[in-house]
């Protein structure tokens, strides 16, 4: 039993639109986030602001996705990853954002083998930048780091990971025998992002 945690309770800011409802190759980027972690996880949690935004998404979620509300409004990701935490059945779960429409599904299985025997199996760069929001985590470990980084007064899911004891962190570099552009990275925060991802798409014909 495998589990993801889809983080899609933010308010789009930069992206001036709702981004989960953008298309990308002719879907919704929510369908996107979607569609990968079915393929990986039998439990999925997708955690949402309010029951507003339920109704703009819900046509496109199926019923065996289970839906969470931040318990904080407007704290950022932090709260909702905590949120779903809370829902999550099995001892490990995947995180993924709403806006990374070509997260790798082998990238994802890769990662859930690496965090066994760790709280936490995490993508780093060569510049030594970690990719918490392409990530598995132990969920106790992280429930707990979680809990404790919001008592400090931090938000966001970085103050929880320093607080983890055990972490994986798995080369950019090892990933792209999965990924060899490493897509997987690609976070869509404005309507230019969408944009250049479209063209990219449209020169790689092994995006699938």
């Amino acid at each position: 039993m495998r589990s993801s945690i889809i983080l899609a309770g933010g308010k789009s800011t930069r992206f001036k639109g709702n981004k989960a409802l953008a298309l990308f190759k002719n879907k919704s980027l929510i369908e996107h986030s979607v569609n990968v972690a079915s393929k990986i996880s039998d439990e999925i949690v997708i955690v949402l602001s309010d029951k507003q935004q339920y109704q703009l998404y819900k046509k496109f979620l199926p019923k065996t996705v289970q839906v969470a509300y931040d318990e904080q409004k407007e704290k950022g990701p932090l709260v909702g990853l905590l949120t779903g935490l809370k829902i999550i059945k099995n001892e490990y779960t995947f995180v993924l954002p709403i806006d990374a429409p070509l997260i790798n599904p082998k990238v994802m299985d890769y990662l859930y083998k690496k965090a066994q025997n760790f709280d936490a199996a995490i993508p780093h760069w060569p510049n030594c930048y970690l990719e918490t929001l392409c990530a598995v985590y132990r969920v106790s470990s992280m429930f707990r780091a979680s809990e404790q980084a919001l008592k400090n007064g931090k938000l966001k899911i970085n103050d929880a990971v320093r607080l983890l004891i055990k972490i994986n962190k798995i080369s950019t570099e090892e990933l792209k025998k999965f990924d060899p552009k490493l897509l997987s990275f690609s976070n869509i925060n404005r309507i230019e992002d969408l944009e250049k991802l479209k063209k990219l798409n449209n020169n790689f014909n092994f995006i699938k």
